[in-house]
C-alpha cells in the first residue's frame, strides 16, 4: 500500500489518532496513537504536557509512515478543534526542527476536514463528502503542477536529463534512468489494447523505483502535458541524444499491432478502469 498510496488520512480527536494510507481501492491502518489526556485544570501543567506528548507521537507516526515524495495529500480530520491545533503544532515543530519535509507538507499537503469520529468509520464519512473530494483533488493537482514545473526547469537547464514522447521515455525506462514519470490518464484509453497494456507495464516498472504522476486531461496541467505527447520524464542521469535517436511514433515505441483490440473491447475497458483505480 505504501508504495502506491497518494493519500494519507489522520483521524484525530483528543488523545486518539488513527493514520491510514489509501489507494483508490484499499485503506490500510498504519498507526494508532492513544494518550490519556487529563481534564484541563487551572494552574495544572498535566493537560498541556499530555497534549504535547500526544501531538508529538502523531507527528512521529506521520514521519514514519508517510512517504512525502509519493503522497499528494494528507487529510487531518476529526470533530472539534483538535485537528487544527495539531496542524498548528506540526507547523511550529517542523520550523523549530528545521524539518523541511514536514513544513512543506503542512503548507502544501495538509487539508483540515470535519468528520464526526476519529475511528475508522470516519473514513467512509470523508470519502462521501463532496467538499473533501474537491479539496483532495485540488491538492493532488498542485503536486502534479509542481512536477511539471520541475520537468520544464530541467528541460531548460539540463536538457539531457529531460525527455518526452513515447520513444525517448520508453528507452529511458529500459535504461533505469527515470527519476519522475509524468503521464496523462488519456494514454490508458488508447484505441489499442496493446498500447494500453504497455503503458500500464511502463508505469508499473517505473513506479517500483521512482515517482509517477498521473495527470488528468481535464486539468490544465494535463492539457500542457498532452502537448508533449502525454508523457515526459526527468532523469536520474544525463542521456544525450535520446530525443533524436528514439523519436518514434507511439505505435513504434510501444510495439503495438493493429490486431490488438482496436474495437474498444470489454477487456480493454476493464484493464483501463482497474489500473487507474489502483494508482
Amino acid at each position: 500500500v505504501s508504495a502506491n498510496a497518494e493519500l494519507a488520512v489522520v483521524l484525530i480527536d483528543s488523545g486518539l489518532a488513527n493514520l491510514y494510507l489509501l489507494t483508490r481501492v484499499l485503506a490500510k491502518e498504519m498507526a494508532k496513537v492513544s494518550v490519556n489526556i487529563p481534564k484541563k485544570r487551572s494552574g495544572s501543567s498535566g493537560y498541556d504536557k499530555a497534549l504535547n506528548k500526544f501531538y508529538d507521537q502523531v507527528y512521529v507516526a506521520i514521519k514514519q509512515h508517510v512517504d512525502f515524495d509519493k503522497v499528494k495529500c494528507i487529510v487531518i480530520a476529526g470533530p472539534g478543534f483538535v485537528r487544527d491545533d495539531f496542524i498548528k503544532y506540526a507547523r511550529e515543530e517542523a520550523t523549530k526542527k528545521a524539518d523541511s519535509q514536514m513544513l512543506n507538507a503542512t503548507k502544501n499537503k495538509f487539508v483540515s476536514c470535519h468528520c464526526s469520529t476519529a475511528y475508522k468509520q470516519g473514513l467512509n464519512e470523508l470519502m462521501q463528502d463532496e467538499t473533501v473530494k474537491s479539496q483532495v483533488a485540488d491538492t493532488k493537482a498542485m503536486s502534479n503542477v509542481a512536477a511539471l514545473d520541475r520537468f520544464y526547469t530541467m528541460l531548460k537547464n539540463d536538457p539531457e536529463r529531460a525527455v518526452y514522447g513515447p520513444g525517448p521515455v520508453t528507452k529511458a525506462a529500459e535504461m533505469g534512468a527515470i527519476d519522475e514519470l509524468l503521464i496523462t490518464d488519456g494514454l490508458f484509453r488508447s484505441s489499442s489494447v496493446g498500447v494500453r497494456k504497455r503503458y500500464v507495464a511502463l508505469v508499473e516498472e517505473v513506479q517500483a523505483t521512482s515517482n509517477v504522476f498521473i495527470f488528468s486531461t481535464q486539468h490544465v496541467s494535463g492539457e500542457q502535458l498532452q502537448n508533449l505527447a502525454g508523457i515526459a520524464a526527468t532523469l536520474k542521469f544525463p542521456c544525450p541524444d535520446l530525443d533524436d535517436e528514439y523519436a518514434l511514433t507511439e505505435q513504434e515505441a510501444l510495439g503495438s499491432s493493429d490486431d490488438e483490440g482496436q474495437d474498444g473491447t470489454a477487456e480493454s475497458s476493464e484493464l483501463d478502469d482497474n489500473f487507474l483505480a489502483g494508482i
